[in-house]
């Protein structure tokens, strides 16, 4: 894992998809705020859940899958969705619902 250890769980969040956190701890709410704008609505609740983003309390894929009413398959695949359009959305990719890799004009 890159970066410093910590129990916040936006850190948590940045780190846990490859993210360096920035030197300046006021862009770190930023940053998540970023991340989570270019996903839908259900990848926006699982990754709340899944990284403890929503209360602090962070959920295992079991638990998820239950409050979601999916299985631990389909979670895993909104979830690595969710997390490669968070990743390219904080590396300056493109933010559109359902692109999760750069264009490569």
């Amino acid at each position: 894992m890159a970066g410093r250890p910590s129990s916040n769980p936006n850190e948590v969040f940045l780190i846990s998809i490859g993210m360096l956190l920035p030197k300046e701890e006021d862009n770190i709410p930023w940053m998540v705020e970023n991340a989570l704008v270019a996903m839908d609505e259900k990848e926006v609740a699982i990754v709340k859940l899944r990284f403890g983003l929503a209360g602090g309390y962070i959920y295992s894929r079991k638990e998820v899958a239950a409050i979601m009413r999916m299985t631990e398959p389909e979670l895993r695949a909104i979830e690595k969705s969710a997390i490669a359009k968070a990743r390219n959305a904080l590396k300056g990719g493109p933010c559109v619902p359902g692109q999760t890799e750069r264009r490569r004009d």
